[in-house]
């Protein structure tokens, strides 16, 4: 493999490969899989490409601590089984929670990977069709989740994100009263965890996966494809009809959200002290976006 894996990775790679009779394949196994090469990683899992002579498969390998992130596995399994079954995902072969392993099939993807509003709106739109699962994603909880982690390693720090905080509380309140319905998100559908093949869009990656926000699925993709999808033609193409004020304005209350999420995210991923200037940076720009959202006259 391109990429040296660490021994403790090496083992359970091996532990993985070794539970192959108790992978649950679109046909029998008739010998371990092979290691074939270091896919690219995620910030923050490790993916491995392994075949057969005719079967190819991925396994991911958790690199964070599941419990710190609010992750549940057994509800990714029971999402990805049936996201599957309807052809959005790729099929999952093996879980094993304590190992820290998922084995999916592998989808090779098209040469092609152009994706317009309307397809990512269609695939969002299944998603949330999808079976209720009994797990919800509280953002405002994982939000002081991610604080508090940070506030243990670099004391001070929740004190001086303790305005951005409370705004943030508030309009999220004011946000999920506007989206009252729970359905099934995968709220991570960013371009690199969706793929095209055989023309088909499928959706990778749902270890975020629960019972949540539509709209806020909806500001991940606006958040992490600014260059490549349109905020309109996707609600457009999500709705079925122009979005309303109300509607693009709920929007806006999400993407903040994410906005803020994702940066305590990877702060919490990179384990390493947060700058001065950086928080100065996130508070400077996010501060003022809230507040106007919260006044009701947002940019």
């Amino acid at each position: 493999m391109a990429k040296t894996l660490s021994q403790a990775t090496r083992q359970r790679l091996a532990l993985t490969l070794g539970q192959w009779r108790h992978w649950q394949t679109p046909s029998p196994l008739q010998c371990a899989p092979e290691i074939s090469r270091h896919l690219d990683d995620g910030v923050s899992n490790t993916s491995i490409l392994v075949t057969t002579e005719d079967q190819s498969f991925v396994v991911r390998l958790d690199g964070v601590d599941t419990r710190s992130h609010s992750l549940n596995r057994q509800v990714e399994w029971k999402t990805l089984r049936e996201a599957s079954r309807q052809g959005l995902a790729p099929q999952p072969v093996y879980m094993n929670p304590e190992l820290g392993v998922l084995v999916c099939e592998y989808l090779s993807p098209d040469d092609n990977q152009q994706q317009t509003e309307g397809d990512v709106a269609d695939l969002l739109k299944r998603i949330h069709g999808l079976p209720a699962v009994h797990h919800r994603i509280d953002l405002s909880q994982r939000i002081r989740q991610y604080v508090h982690q940070l506030e243990a390693r670099q004391p001070g720090i929740s004190q001086t994100l303790s305005t951005l905080n409370q705004l943030t509380e508030r309009m999220l309140q004011q946000a999920e009263h506007g989206d009252a319905e729970l359905v099934v998100c995968h709220n991570d559908l960013h371009s690199a965890n969706r793929l095209r093949r055989h023309g088909a869009l499928y959706a990778l990656d749902l270890e975020y996966s629960g019972m949540g926000h539509r709209w806020f699925d909806l500001a991940v993709v606006c958040e992490c494809d600014v260059e490549g999808i349109e905020a309109d033609k996707l609600l457009t193409a999500y709705l079925a009809r122009g979005a309303s004020s109300q509607e693009r304005h709920l929007l806006l209350r999400f993407r903040l959200c994410y906005r803020y999420l994702a940066w305590l995210w990877y702060a919490v991923c990179g384990n390493r002290p947060i700058r001065e200037s950086e928080l100065a940076t996130l508070t400077s720009t996010l501060t003022p976006a809230i507040v106007e959202v919260l006044q009701g006259r947002p940019t």
